[in-house]
Parts: structure tokens; C-alpha cells; sequence
């Protein structure tokens, strides 16, 4: 019985919260899709949260479903069951979610009035397009005169590689580039059309705390296009400290709910993910959410879904240091740290399934 802010994969709807589930909409299992025969809230006086020593949280009910692994394999056990010390998995394998249509979007009819001859709105989401999305989220600014877009000077060759996918999918010329500072690159394409159509998908540049819907709603190509195109501008990949060569790759942002999302995408790519809270070093000290890739067949997981396809020449050699031996396949896990019962009456959502022996993917968020 997941909360009411767990994350869960839908077939019509793709990756949605459990509070917009209604009945007989099928959602993803450990292996399998199910239909949703019943759906109800549940306000309950009984709640047990579980901390995990990877810094995730899960909360359940006494009798709520959860996957562990005892003796080496997995097995279903109750809330009411767990004990300190027991093992968790904390990533999914990876699947293809082939069935998940790619969705279109078109933007609406006002938008489209004022449609400018020059200019091409997309209205079916793409590979191309997702990685230009994720890219545009951390290098970009929406602003009132259009879409500045901008890049480290260090790199120019991916700057010009995204510039250029801008300039192809959206069939504009790009402005003059010109150095913004002594360590950026920066043009803008002055099309108001393309700045709402930007609006229009809620991307992260226009201040929206969630992924973009038409990202979440595609599957795991256009997934997993989005997270190189992320990866490319605000992920990092820091040294694992440990004296052993290692770069461990993460992703820093601010938004609860979207880097619970983006660690959700992550899981279900077979990427097992740690998600902490931190505050910026600005003055501001706004929080922050660090999504740090966890484990040898994450990083190389990691490595052959994201990390390969990068332009930016430095993250991509760093991201093959982590990979250990990428032949090993075995689930990694997580273990229980803490348990805690309480009586916060938080907002659980029952969702019963037409088959008995259907079991939701662990829904691991912020607490």
C-alpha cells in the first residue's frame, strides 16, 4: 500500500503519482502489467517508515508488500516483518517498456495561431528531442524574449552539438555566439512561438518542479535520452575518494519531486540511485537534491545507457572507471538501517490488483 506521493509506472500514463491511479488503469509489477481493480485512501494511525543505510526512505503499512532479498534471492515480505540489518533491492533490472506508445503533444490552439513560418513545433516526442529537453533544462534560460541558450566555453564542441539539434528540430538559424563571460558561450533565438511552446511542456527552465510530462509519459529510449542530455549539464563525476581511481557519477538539483522522478527514471533503467538532501554553498543555501549512482552494475549500467553517449569528452572517460567487471549481473541491494513506527496519519493509497500475486515495484522516495 504506497503512499499517496510514491512514484509508479502506468501503461496509459507512464510514470505518475499513486493519488492520480484510478480504477482499471494497468501499472507496472516486478515483471508485468496489472489492471487496477480498486482504488481507495487510507488515512492510517499505523505507519512504519524504514530507513535504508543508502539514505532512501520507504514507508508502508503493517501489512503493506515489500521485496527483500534472504539467502541471496528476492522474497515478498510484510512491513510488520522487516527487521534492522535485512536487505532491500534497490534497483529494478532492466527492462524495455516497449509498450509504452510515444506520446504527442500538440501545443494549443493559440500557440499555434501564431505559428511563425520559419519555425517547427515538434508534436511527437523523439529520442532527439528528449536529449535536446534534458539538455535545454540545465543550460538554457526561458525568458520573456525568447530561449537563451548557453555552455562552458571549455567545451565548445558539445555546445555546438546541442546548438546545432536546436537549430535542426526547431529549423531556425541560431543567433551570434558570443562569450557571455570569460568562461561561457551564449546565443538566443528570439522566437516567442518556441519560448511557449518550451511553457507549454512545463520544462524545468520555465521553474516547473516535476519532469516534463511528455518525458515521463514515452518510455525507456526517450527515458533514457532525457538523463544524457541531464547528465550532460548538471551531472558530475566526482572521485569515489577511496583512493581506488573510481568516478562516481551524480546529479545535483533543486525540486523534491523532480529528482524523486528523475531517481524513479533512474530505477527503472536498472540504475540503483542514493538520493540526499543538501544545501547549496550559495547564500542563499537553497536545498538541493544529490542523486549519486550506487554500486559496481549501476555504474556500469550507468556507463553503457548514459555515460558512452556523452559529447562532453571529460564525463565520458570518467564514466568508464566505475564499471568494474560490466559481465557481473547480480542484484544489488540495500540495507535497513532504521525502523520507526508512528502515528503522523499520513495518506496511503490501497491499490488492489486483479491478480493475487501482483506485487508494485518498491516505491523509494524522499522522506
Amino acid at each position: 500500500m504506497p503512499q499517496a506521493s510514491s512514484l509508479v509506472l502506468s501503461y496509459s500514463n507512464g510514470i505518475t503519482s499513486c493519488k492520480d491511479v484510478q480504477k482499471g488503469v494497468s501499472l507496472y509489477g516486478l515483471s508485468d502489467w496489472v489492471e487496477i481493480s480498486e482504488v481507495s485512501r487510507v488515512s492510517s494511525s499505523q505507519a512504519i517508515h524504514i530507513a535504508t543505510e543508502s539514505g532512501l526512505f520507504v514507508s508502508g503499512l503493517p501489512d503493506t508488500k515489500i521485496q527483500i532479498i534472504e539467502d541471496g534471492s528476492p522474497t515478498v515480505t510484510s512491513f510488520k516483518s522487516l527487521k534492522v540489518g535485512q536487505e532491500l533491492r534497490y534497483n529494478q533490472d532492466t527492462v524495455s517498456f516497449e509498450a509504452l506508445a510515444n506520446i504527442s503533444f500538440v501545443p494549443n490552439d493559440e500557440v499555434r495561431q501564431r505559428a511563425e513560418r520559419d519555425v517547427y513545433l515538434p508534436s511527437i516526442m523523439t529520442d532527439d528531442l528528449a536529449r535536446l529537453i534534458g539538455w535545454i533544462e540545465g543550460d538554457a534560460n526561458i525568458s520573456e524574449d525568447g530561449v537563451a541558450l548557453c555552455g562552458p566555453s571549455s567545451d565548445p564542441d558539445k555546445f555546438e552539438y546541442y546548438l546545432s539539434s536546436f537549430e535542426r528540430i526547431f529549423q531556425v538559424t541560431r543567433g551570434k555566439v558570443t562569450k557571455r563571460s570569460d568562461s561561457i558561450l551564449s546565443t538566443t533565438v528570439g522566437s516567442i512561438l518556441i519560448r511557449d511552446w518550451f511553457k507549454y511542456i512545463n520544462a524545468r527552465s520555465c521553474r516547473e518542479d516535476s519532469v516534463p510530462y511528455c518525458i515521463l509519459a514515452s518510455g525507456t529510449s526517450v527515458w533514457q535520452n532525457y538523463l544524457i542530455g541531464l547528465f550532460e549539464t548538471d551531472g558530475s563525476l566526482g572521485d569515489s575518494g577511496h583512493g581506488d581511481g573510481v568516478y562516481v557519477p551524480r546529479l545535483k538539483q533543486a525540486g523534491k519531486i523532480r529528482m524523486a522522478q528523475i531517481a524513479f527514471l533512474l530505477n527503472l533503467l536498472g540504475i540503483g540511485v542514493r538520493l540526499d538532501e543538501r544545501k547549496s554553498e550559495n547564500k542563499d543555501h537553497q536545498t538541493l537534491y544529490d542523486c549519486v549512482i550506487r554500486g559496481r552494475r549501476s555504474r556500469a549500467l550507468f556507463y553503457d545507457l548514459i555515460g558512452k553517449h556523452l559529447v562532453a569528452d571529460k564525463k565520458r572517460e570518467r564514466s568508464k572507471t566505475g564499471i568494474g567487471d560490466a559481465e557481473d549481473s547480480s542484484t544489488e541491494v540495500d540495507k535497513i538501517s532504521d525502523i520507526k513506527a508512528s502515528s503522523d496519519g499520513k495518506v496511503f493509497i490501497n491499490l488492489t490488483p486483479s491478480s493475487k500475486d501482483f506485487y508494485l515495484c518498491n516505491s523509494l522516495y524522499l522522506r
